[in-house]
């Protein structure tokens, strides 16, 4: 599933406006930056793909890893 934050740069507000999209991303980046400080500051998409996926401890677990690796290759995808 693609999303807006996936689109843009991590950080990045979405292209789009509105409540449907900006309360979402609000949340989203809220929690990321609360439980992956440093990997929001450094644009680690796979460990907060990872907490996204499995929440505040779930760049330690491996089930995990999938999610990651789709992110950040749907990432650089849309870097092409």
């Amino acid at each position: 599933m693609k999303t807006d934050l996936n689109r843009n740069s991590i950080g990045r507000r979405p292209s789009q406006s509105g409540p449907k999209v900006m309360i979402p991303w609000r949340v989203v980046s809220a929690y990321l930056q609360r439980y992956a400080r440093s990997a929001w500051e450094r644009g680690d998409v796979a460990t907060l793909a990872r907490i996204h996926n499995g929440g505040p401890m779930g760049h330690k677990k491996r089930a995990t890893l999938t999610y990651a690796r789709k992110v950040v290759n749907a990432m650089k995808q849309q870097n092409e």
